[in-house]
């Protein structure tokens, strides 16, 4: 019988070897538990995915000026912003195919891959694009974007800077604007966008209202470069009016105290009219303001320039500005 003892060749009874289902099976287990930790101190733990633990989304496209808001790019951008990879993929694969030449839809699919081969082949896409397209600000904006979401700030911040310099050193509206956003990002602190001008054409005599107003479509263009090169054209005009206009517009996130000084060093010549002097003040405080890192002194300035400056204009544009800026700010004099 299974159960009965089993004899040895001479005979000799032995106990039965038979070893119960279960106990075999933990058995089994233990050992694989072993091999498999033999194995990982010998070779190491399995490695991770190079993109373990990055962001799921693609960042947005930035859609060149004058996009219709109908076109197929337009519509591959709002699928990729909504998270519809795969259908912002196809579309953009049809765009290449039919614009091989298109730069933003070649970045398009390449922020598209995103979850098909993953957000580091992305920015593999990316660097490669900006080699083969080096004057493109689009490019290099879209390539800062993406490194950093993976946490490359050192390689994000030099993409940003390429888009800076590249978009300032066209007139095209679409690199201008690329230039605007990289700026922004570089200097996340401060107010979006550059500082506004607030000089009319009628507040200068009427030879140097062409240039004025030259300068201010420059400024509203975000084309810095233009806007600095009509500055330096201005220089120590006799206009003081047009001199307040020509430093307001050299106005730079890099050196926002060096904007400040300057301005503040016409508000208080002398020898200016007052109505310069007092709208040089208010450009030194939206100058403060655009920093974005003392809005109280900032708002404490502007309270004083919409009830004491001497020039009606500019206590004009400084109330709004108060109430609109200041409204909440409990250090603001009442």
């Amino acid at each position: 019988m299974a159960d009965a003892a089993t004899r040895t060749g001479d005979g000799a009874p032995v106990a039965s070897r038979r070893v119960s289902t279960p106990v075999a099976i933990l058995g089994a287990v233990l050992v694989a538990i072993a091999l498999v930790g033999i194995a990982v101190w010998l070779v190491g733990p399995k490695p991770r995915s190079a993109d373990s633990g990055l962001p799921k989304s693609p960042p947005p496209l930035a859609l060149p000026d004058g996009t219709p808001t109908t076109a197929p790019l337009a519509r591959a951008a709002a699928s990729l912003a909504k998270g519809d990879l795969d259908v912002a993929h196809s579309a953009f694969e049809d765009i290449v195919a039919q614009q091989p030449d298109s730069v933003p839809g070649q970045v398009g699919l390449a922020l598209s891959r995103w979850s098909r081969t993953g957000p580091r082949s992305s920015e593999a896409d990316l660097r490669q694009l900006a080699l083969e397209e080096p004057d493109s600000a689009y490019v290099a904006l879209h390539l800062g974007l993406v490194q950093a979401l993976l946490d490359e700030p050192r390689q994000a911040r030099a993409s940003l800077h390429d888009a800076l310099s590249l978009g300032r050193a066209t007139h095209d509206a679409t690199q201008l604007h690329m230039a605007s956003l990289a700026d922004d990002l570089l200097h996340p602190r401060t107010f979006r966008g550059s500082m506004p001008v607030f000089i009319q054409a009628t507040e200068v005599r009427a030879e140097h209202r062409a240039q004025l107003e030259r300068l201010l479509t420059a400024i509203a263009a975000e084309d810095r470069s233009e806007a600095a090169r009509i500055a330096a054209s201005i220089g120590s005009s006799d206009d003081a009016m047009l001199r307040v206009a020509g430093v307001a517009a050299t106005f730079s996130k890099d050196d926002i105290g060096g904007s400040v000084k300057e301005l503040d060093t016409l508000a208080s010549d002398a020898r200016l009219p007052k109505p310069a002097r007092d709208r040089a003040a208010l450009q030194a405080t939206m100058a403060q303001l655009w920093s974005g890192t003392d809005r109280t002194a900032s708002c404490v300035r502007l309270h004083t320039l919409a009830g004491a400056a001497t020039d009606p204009g500019t206590r004009r544009l400084a109330a709004p500005i108060e109430h609109e800026v200041c409204a909440k700010d409990s250090a603001t004099p009442a």
